[in-house]
């Protein structure tokens, strides 16, 4: 027989080049509902909130809305706070119609320096923000200066009750807290708070008289008066509705 030929095959490993992955670029910055903000950039998200990127992450000021002084108040999707179309009014307590401002009712027989008891005064007060000017620049510590106050970059503090601040590329950034009008008409302003407290609880004016809220006073033989519920407490915190009662006619007043 023939001699049979002996064939080695050697399989060597495929070896072969593939282009590098594409270098990628890290940038810092903060994201916030899905967007992405640069190391610094201040935005708007929405009306009511003032944000800015600092270290990574999103500080932002809320900005709080005072109660409308109207009772026909609507929704602006481009501001932050209801607006009211038809100016400034309220609600006949009474007879539930509407009075425009300013209205004033009182007995002719209280006297006209008690007229004040029956303003209601509602001051809007929105958060502010401001910057405060860097360190000079031959100091060799990075960092803000706030009423003669050193702060180390990234710091964040409350030099009053009522601020919130935050040191960023050398410049004190604050939000500043409002505060609504006191629910009673005997407030104490407190040191270590933001906003006056009232001591006493919610009450409110029946001519000089201070009344608790959700009591009923007898003012006279004829008068009864009590702290207003249709808006809370708010505008009308100060002012008590009355009813007087004459044989059999009786009629609400607001004092």
């Amino acid at each position: 027989m023939p001699n049979f030929l002996s064939i080695s095959v050697l399989i060597l490993p495929l070896v072969y080049c593939v282009d590098p992955l594409p270098s990628i670029s890290v940038v810092s910055g903060c994201s916030k509902d899905g967007k992405l903000y640069k190391e610094g950039e201040s935005f708007q998200p929405t009306p009511c909130e003032h944000c800015f990127c600092n270290g990574g992450k999103v500080l932002c000021a809320i900005t709080d809305c005072f109660m409308p002084m109207c009772v026909d108040a609507v929704r602006d999707p481009t501001k932050c706070c209801s607006v009211c179309p038809n100016e400034v009014y309220c609600g006949s307590c009474s007879t539930d119609k509407i009075i425009h401002t300013p209205q004033v009712h009182r007995r002719t027989s209280e006297p006209i320096e008690n007229m004040m008891n029956f303003l209601s005064i509602s001051v809007l007060i929105l958060p502010l923000v401001y910057a405060v000017d860097p360190l000079p620049s031959i100091s060799v510590v990075s960092g803000c200066s706030k009423d003669g106050k050193l702060y180390k970059e990234g710091a964040s503090f409350q030099p009053t009750p009522c601020e919130h601040c935050h040191c960023n590329g050398g410049k004190v950034t604050c939000a500043i807290a409002d505060c609504f009008m006191p629910m009673c008409v005997d407030a104490v302003r407190d040191p270590t708070k933001c906003c006056s407290v009232c001591p006493n609880g919610r009450n409110c004016y029946a001519g000089n008289t201070i009344i608790q809220a959700g009591k009923s006073v007898k003012i006279d033989d004829h008068t009864t008066c009590s702290c207003p519920t249709r808006f809370g407490f708010g505008m009308t915190a100060l002012r008590a509705v009355c009813e007087i009662s004459a044989d059999t006619v009786t009629a609400k007043v607001v004092n």
